[in-house]
């Protein structure tokens, strides 16, 4: 079961919160950016629970466009727009990419990640479900953290040795309460 912030809608009890982020999108302009650019604090802030957080992100579109992000906040799936936050989010891409000021946003929008409360993810079986494995809980590292949660899964169903320690994972294993990590 992956089924990222809705998780706990197919199996009840999984320590997984919605983290809301806001993404935006420019006009389509000449290719500024060649590659995505990432700040190191956007680890920081996947990895960290407590109050709205940003980091800097820029991605190039294919279209011309550029999407820049990222914001975290903990507020259920309300899925308005923290105009603030949105602010500060761009404020920190323009420091770090002045011409992004010349151009137009065109659209914004949020989305959620799934969070746990120690924010690491969780996967493994969950035996309260017989036969059911869960990978949830990436915030926003699922893509990336894919191939090895999948080896993760597989190892834990055929019975054989992962290549990584799978018990930080344990989607059992003990965390703070929902209650204490919002």
């Amino acid at each position: 079961m992956a089924a990222g912030p809705d998780s706990t809608a197919l199996v009840p009890g999984l320590p997984v919160m919605p983290r809301r982020g806001h993404l935006v999108i420019t006009e389509r302009g000449p290719r500024l950016v060649q590659h995505q650019l990432v700040e190191l604090g956007y680890l920081h802030s996947a990895h960290t629970l407590g109050g709205a957080s940003v980091a800097f992100n820029v991605q190039p579109r294919m279209t011309g466009q550029l999407l820049v992000g990222s914001s975290r906040e903990l507020v259920g799936f309300a899925a308005g727009i923290n105009r603030p936050l949105v602010a500060a989010m761009l404020a920190r891409a323009t420091e770090r990419v002045p011409v992004l000021a010349s151009l137009r946003v065109v659209r914004c929008w949020t989305g959620f990640r799934p969070a746990t409360p120690d924010a690491l993810p969780l996967i493994g079986a969950w035996p309260s479900i017989p036969g059911a494995w869960i990978a949830t809980g990436h915030e926003g590292l699922g893509i990336t953290l894919a191939p090895a949660t999948a080896d993760l899964i597989v190892a834990g169903i055929t019975g054989e040795r992962p290549a990584i320690d799978p018990s930080p994972y344990d989607p059992t294993r003990p965390m703070p309460s929902l209650e204490q990590a919002a």
